[in-house]
Parts: structure tokens; C-alpha cells; sequence
């Protein structure tokens, strides 16, 4: 039995909650707040026991969605699951951003009262109702109100509107309903389509690839009065790795080492189609995700080179480090932040950057170095003075690894590609396709 269900900031700031049932036995619901924001600063279960409570949380958009419950007593009936909680706040966050177009801190405060409809009918006395979006919408009246446009809302998926043409739609910020309201114009109907992939690997300092793994996923949202058949068109390379086709593939082929597709997904993978057809539902769903842990053929997005050498007649080490961006032309990387390891022992660095608008500073043996933006097929130079680093043979050793963290829009790692989006009927609409690859555990060893 839930308690309560509520949104925080990631340092705990309650922005909404709503209270299910009264016992003077489960505690109140900022000390859950307090004990999960401390707990997701770790990682481990996302879960904590207060009293005799416990407190589920996810972390989404820099926000903690918490259901707090009381705790298992021998069992009881009433008691769920950490998976089933965790899924629920999983469906709960979605829910947010099919009614109100983004789950952002700006897009949930102008959105109070619709959130707390929402709330209010997905849990019933402390009971799971529904989550499905079809059932909710007639029992919510609010409006949505669309917080202004800026950057910020776009870069949470690395999607910066480039030209004036794209200034005109916002993916991220449109509800999945229309408007209750009268308008004298209809309103087009919208489809984005987005391949989203995840890359952990670590890199030798010869260049070479000890580890790989990529993780994607094929996301499909409609703002759309009605259902339709979306038909996408994939790589005619594309091989999935347990269908009979593998056994024939080629080295330049696409193939997925291992994929779920959504239930709704219709897949044909005969040499003339290699298409998903799906019955388009309300709101984003995951029409599939695949794994690869062979490197693609595109390579890696990023190249780093290091140089460390040592200065006459002193203690100390120049460091520099060579960045490049590997991605198609036309993407670029956003947010990047680069964690260089040193030695305990070196006291302070001073650095030099090849362009403008970069910073460096030096944290719990870390070099944080943070570039705003790097272009596809351009690099930056940094160079770094670590004081008090060089004591004799060995002191290189103590340098590395570089940790990568990065945005890199219109660019998709695995090769992955979207050759045709149809819908039947054909009905008017805006369709957009959306490409975006960034870092889990990007680690390159420089010593």
C-alpha cells in the first residue's frame, strides 16, 4: 500500500506531492525526501527504509520521482515489489510527458494542477488504478500550459534547433493530446521518431579497443487525434543476429547482437523491406532496443592522444591532451566534459586552450575540463602544467585515465538509419527523425 507520491529536485526540494492515506506509523514525507536524496547521490537499489516505511525513487531530468510505501511486514498482500515500484515511476514519468510535453522542473511547475490530476487517478487509496494513457485522458481537464522555448529544453537530448525551419516545432515540449480548447486552424499532427545510443568502452593508449558496448533505442512519439500504422524503413544492411539471415551476413553488414522490439512491432526482414510496422500508441514507446559489442564500421565518435613529457629543471609535467570529434559531417558534440586523473601529490595546474570558451579546474585528483561545443571533424588542444608531478622514473604512471562525457547530436554510432517514414492513412503531419549519441563509460588510458 502507497502513502505517497511526489517530485523533488535533485537536492531535495519537494516541487509537488500528494498524500494517499493517514498513519501515524509511516513517516512524514520530506524525512523519505531526505533519506532518498541522500541515497541517490550512491549508487545501489533505489530504495531506502525510513521507519517503518520505505521509499522508492528514479531520477529523471535531474528530478527524483519518490512512491513511498509502508514496509513488507511477513509479506502482506498489499505489498509490491521494488521492480513493480520502480516501473510504476517509470509509467508515472511518461504519463508527465505525454500530458504536458516535457518532464522538466520549468515544464512540471507551470504544470501543477494537471500533474496533480494525474496523481489523483493513477492512485486510489493507496492502490495502483491505471497508467495507461487512454484511460486517463477523459478524467483529466486541465490545460497543459508550454513553458517558453530556450535551448535548455532541446539539450536534453543533444538536439539544438539549428535553422529557422526547425525553430518552428518543438519535439520535446508538445503534449500528446491536442487542445480541448476551440481553434480556428487544426493543428497538424506530428511523428518523431529518435534513435537514441548509450556507448561504454575503454581505449588503450595505442588506440586500440579493449572493451565495447553500445546500448540503443528505437523511440516512437505521435501527436496525433487518431491511431495510425507507422511504417519505418531501417538499413537494408540491417541483420539481426538470431534470425536465419545471419548466417549469410557480411563484415559491412549491420547486425545486432541482441534486440527486444516492443509488442506492438511488426518486424519484416526479408531482403526488399527490413521495415517495423507498429500501430502508433498514444504517446513515446520503445519500439525496440539492441545491443552491439563489436565496434561499428563508423568507428568511435571520439579520438583522444595524449602527451606527457617532462620539464628541464623542475617538478613539474606538461600534459597535453588532443581531442577529436569523429562524428558525421554536420553533428556536433554539446556539454562535453572530460575527468583527467593526476597524482595525489600534484598541487595545482595551469592550463592553455587552443579555443575560446573552455574551462579546466582541478578537482579531488581530477582534471575537469569542460568544452561547451566541438564541431564533427575538428578538434581542441589542451594543454596542462601539473605542478609538483614529476618525481623521477614513474611519475607518468599516475596520469589517466580520461573519462568522456558528451552530447553528439545527428550522429548515430551503430550506423543505424531511418530510409523512409510512412503513415497509413496518409494523414497530414510533420515527421521528424532524430539522431543522438552520447557517453555511459567512454574511458581512454593515457599511461
Amino acid at each position: 500500500m502507497f502513502y505517497y507520491l511526489g517530485i523533488t529536485t535533485s537536492k531535495g526540494d519537494i516541487i509537488i506531492y500528494r498524500q494517499y492515506k493517514n498513519d501515524d506509523k509511516v513517516a512524514d514525507f520530506k524525512d523519505f525526501v531526505a533519506a532518498a536524496t541522500k541515497k541517490s547521490a550512491s549508487e545501489g537499489t533505489p530504495r531506502v527504509d525510513v521507519g517503518n516505511g520505505r521509499c522508492y525513487f528514479i531520477c529523471r531530468e535531474k528530478l527524483l520521482y519518490l512512491l513511498c510505501s509502508d514496509e513488507d511486514n511477513g509479506g502482506s498482500a498489499d505489498h509490491v515489489t521494488t521492480a513493480v515500484a520502480i516501473e510504476f515511476l517509470e509509467e508515472f514519468h511518461r504519463l508527465i510527458r505525454a500530458f504536458c510535453g516535457t518532464a522538466s522542473e520549468e515544464g512540471i511547475t507551470h504544470n501543477l494542477l494537471l500533474v496533480d490530476e494525474i496523481m489523483a487517478e493513477i492512485l486510489n487509496h493507496g492502490h495502483i488504478v491505471t497508467t495507461e494513457l487512454g484511460s486517463l485522458r477523459p478524467l483529466i481537464y486541465s490545460e497543459p500550459v508550454q513553458p517558453s522555448r530556450s535551448e535548455g529544453i532541446l539539450s536534453s537530448l543533444g538536439l539544438l534547433p539549428q535553422t529557422a525551419e526547425s525553430k518552428a516545432s518543438a519535439a520535446s515540449v508538445r503534449p500528446v493530446f491536442s487542445t480541448r480548447r476551440p481553434q480556428k486552424e487544426k493543428q497538424r499532427g506530428e511523428v518523431y521518431v529518435d534513435i537514441v545510443e548509450r556507448i561504454s568502452a575503454t581505449i588503450l593508449k595505442d588506440g586500440r579497443v579493449s572493451n565495447f558496448e553500445l546500448c540503443g533505442s528505437l523511440m516512437l512519439r505521435c501527436c496525433l487525434d487518431s491511431h495510425v500504422d507507422v511504417m519505418l524503413g531501417l538499413n537494408e544492411n540491417l541483420i539481426l543476429r538470431d534470425r536465419p539471415l545471419a548466417e549469410a551476413s557480411y563484415t559491412t553488414d549491420l547486425e545486432l547482437d541482441s534486440f527486444i522490439l516492443h509488442h506492438s512491432v511488426k518486424y519484416q526482414d526479408s531482403d526488399a523491406q527490413r521495415t517495423v510496422v507498429v500501430r502508433a500508441p498514444q504517446g513515446e514507446v520503445p519500439l525496440m532496443k539492441y545491443l552491439i559489442t563489436r565496434v561499428p564500421q563508423n568507428g568511435l565518435p571520439f579520438i583522444v592522444t595524449a602527451d606527457i613529457t617532462a620539464i628541464p629543471n623542475s617538478k613539474d609535467l606538461n600534459l597535453t591532451t588532443r581531442l577529436r570529434c569523429e562524428g558525421v559531417a554536420g553533428s556536433e558534440a554539446l556539454n562535453i566534459v572530460a575527468h583527467i586523473v593526476v597524482p595525489s601529490r600534484v598541487t595545482a595546474v595551469m592550463k592553455k586552450f587552443a579555443q575560446p570558451n573552455q574551462t579546466a579546474e582541478l578537482k579531488e585528483r581530477k582534471i575537469v575540463w569542460k568544452i561547451p561545443k566541438l564541431a564533427a571533424k575538428s578538434e581542441t588542444v589542451a594543454r596542462f602544467r601539473l605542478v609538483e608531478a614529476n618525481h623521477g622514473e614513474g611519475s607518468k604512471v599516475g596520469i589517466g585515465p580520461l573519462a568522456l562525457e558528451f552530447e553528439l547530436s545527428n550522429h548515430c554510432t551503430s550506423g543505424l538509419n531511418i530510409r523512409f517514414l510512412k503513415l497509413s492513412p496518409n494523414l497530414p503531419s510533420h515527421r521528424w527523425v532524430r539522431y543522438v549519441t552520447t557517453s555511459a563509460s567512454m574511458v581512454f588510458l593515457l599511461s
